[in-house]
Order: C-alpha cells, then structure tokens, then sequence
C-alpha cells in the first residue's frame, strides 16, 4: 500500500482519516469500493460501514493493523491510536489520557525550510490568511465569507487557493481540502525580494491595525535600546527561538476561530555609535 497521504492532524476522529483515505483512493480507481477498502484494511465490510455511519468503533489492536496497513508513520500512526483510545478506550483513565496527548500533539509546530518555489507561499498576504481560514473550518471553503472576513475580493481568494494547490500546501479532497503543510520559515540570510514584500505588506497592515482596531484586539510592542553589535545575531536567534515558542503555544488551538497577523520587529533606526 501506498503510504498515508491524508494530513493526520487535522483529523477530529478516526473516521475521519478512514474516510479521507478511502476518498483519495476512489479517487484514483472510480472502480475502487468499500468491500476492496474494508479488505486492504483487514476488517469486515459491515464492520467498516458501521464505522464510516459513525455507529461502531474499533479496539486498540484493530486500529494498530489498520496503521500498519495503511503505512502510517510512526508518528501517524501514535496519533490514530490516540484518536481511536480518546473515543473507544475501555476505561476513563485511558479515554482522558489519550484526549490530553492529542491536545500535546497539537502544540507541535513543524517548521518546514524554504525550498525552491515555496516561497511564492508569500507572494500575498492572504494567501497564507486564506490557508488559515481553510484550516479553522476543517478545510471546507466559502469563497464568499473568506472574501468578506479579509476583506479582499472573490477573485483573491480564488487566486489564493490555486497557489497554494499548485504549491502542493493545500490538496482536494471530494468536497474539501487537506492541508498538507504548516509553517514555512526562512533559515538562510540571503535577501528575497517576496520576503521583503510580505513583510512590508504585514508592517502596513499592522500601521493601518493601530487606527482601526480596539487595544483588546491587538498588541503593539516597541522600544528604542541601545544593542551590542556583537550580540546581534544572539539577538536574532534568540527572537527566532521565542517566535517559534510563541506559535507552539497559540498557533494550533483546537478551539481557534480567527485569523490574526503576528510579528516581531528588531531593526536599526540609528547609525551605530563609537
């Protein structure tokens, strides 16, 4: 079998993830049914419409074959199980345990390199915003109410989804998208001229925020110090390092319900001094 390619995170139940996979490989072979699906698997087709009608579960060990079968990763596959024990474990404790490594998981931040034409991810700001929406309504889209909440066009928002499917971030599902990547981040110094550009569009938007938005919608923070040269890339790394915390900790609330722009600024507003 062809390994999981359905973005396992993003998945609420185990179902979702049967369902997903099945979808993609009907997909691929119109020919291919539920019986075929419920073989590949090695459980029963009754047993497996029970559970895509959402009326049966399956035990701990029926789920270990399943990602077995399914060539889950190791990672995939701890977080299926987790998915599988949070609903049908046999006692409370284990129900609430794996419910408590679930919520773990999702303060996991992958980051993932710029590589090659990636980084026309930020050739607009909304492209990434739209990505944001895509993932807040579990990859169903609403071109018109996505349009409305950026206040952007519809054809923006089409542009937005074609970009980001082109770029292999987001892929088709039957009626909705997977999102296939996370967070993409600069490691090397070299100037990009894309960079510079979504950078410059987010400085503007943050400008316009000040005027537009309540002090409890937003969070301004600047200073004027006085900087050791020589600490200079100590200072960068260390903004880095709490950048990616700070997303670890807000960035993948299950319980988000908006979009939000947010930046950390250390620039020179002065020549240095002898």
């Amino acid at each position: 079998m062809t390994p999981l390619k359905f973005d396992i995170k993003m998945a609420e139940s185990f179902r979702d993830v049967l369902v997903a996979e099945f979808e993609r490989r009907k997909e691929r072979r119109s020919a291919y049914s539920l019986r075929a699906y419920a073989r590949d698997l090695g459980v029963k087709p009754t047993s497996l419409s029970g559970i895509f009608k959402g009326r049966d579960g399956i035990s701990r060990t029926t789920a270990e074959e399943i990602a077995k079968r399914l060539s889950m990763s190791a990672e995939q596959s701890a977080y299926f199980l987790d998915l599988v024990e949070s609903q049908h474990s046999r006692t409370a404790l284990g129900r609430e345990q794996a419910k408590k490594r679930l919520q773990a998981y999702h303060k996991k931040i992958c980051f993932e390199e710029l590589k090659g034409n990636t980084s026309s991810l930020f050739d607009e700001w909304y492209y990434t915003a739209v990505l944001e929406l895509i993932t807040l309504n579990h990859g169903n889209v609403d071109i018109e109410r996505f349009a409305k909440s950026l206040k952007i066009s519809r054809s923006e928002v089409k542009k937005a989804l074609v970009s980001l499917e082109n770029l292999g971030t987001i892929s088709a599902s039957a009626d909705r998208f997977v999102r296939n990547k996370f967070f993409l981040k600069a490691k090397s110094a070299t100037p990009s001229t894309t960079l510079r550009k979504f950078h410059k569009q987010l400085l503007k938007m943050g400008s316009q925020a000040i005027d537009d938005q309540s002090i409890e919608e937003r969070k301004m923070l600047n200073s004027i110090i006085s900087v050791d040269k020589r600490r200079l890339n100590e200072a960068r790394d260390w903004l880095t390092k709490m950048h990616e915390e700070f997303m670890s900790e807000f960035a993948t609330s299950e319980n988000a319900t908006s979009v939000y722009g947010f930046g950390l600024q250390l620039f020179k507003i002065a020549e240095e001094q002898k």
